[in-house]
This record gives structure tokens, sequence and C-alpha cells, in this order.
């Protein structure tokens, strides 16, 4: 069971100017991304939802290394049973 503090809640999900300064734990990487760099995975992880917190990142599929199949992706995602985060960039890098 995941918790945070209701004042960490609030402060998260209120649409407010409130501003937290929080050290943010960015897990390790298992496998290498051409995407994510290290300011991405930080701020990616400031804006997770409490259910997503705590897992390793693991690099489930890849198109450099995988291809272009997306059925190959679809088997590869079946097996994993956590969250799953889908990073996408497009050809022109965006």
């Amino acid at each position: 069971v995941l918790s945070m503090s209701e004042d960490l809640r609030r402060a998260l999900y209120a649409n407010s100017a409130i501003s937290l300064d929080i050290d943010v734990i960015v897990p390790d990487l298992v496998g290498t991304t051409e995407i994510l760099t290290d300011e991405h995975r930080e701020n990616l992880c400031r804006h997770l939802p409490a259910r997503a917190e705590g897992y390793l990142w693991t690099l489930v599929f890849s198109t450099s290394q995988h291809g272009f199949s997306l059925n190959s992706m679809y088997r590869k995602m079946a097996k994993v049973e956590s969250p799953i985060l889908l990073v996408i960039e497009d050809t022109e890098g965006n």
C-alpha cells in the first residue's frame, strides 16, 4: 500500500499555485534508452501517480532493438505486471 500525506496530496492534485520543492526519487533504468534523458525522467517522476511509484523502470520495447511491429510491442507489454509508461518520439525528434 502506497500512501502520502494529505497536505502533499492536496498540493499535488489541487488547481493552485502552490509549488512544492520536493526531491524526486528517480528510479534506476534497466536497459538503454535513446529517447529519455535524466532530466526527462526526473520531470516525469514529478507527475506520476502514487500507484506508479516504487517500480524500477525497465525498457520493454525499443524499435531500434525489436523492430517496428506493433504486435511485437503488444506481446512484450502483455508480460509486464506493473504500470507501463509508453514514450514515443516522432521522426522529427518530438
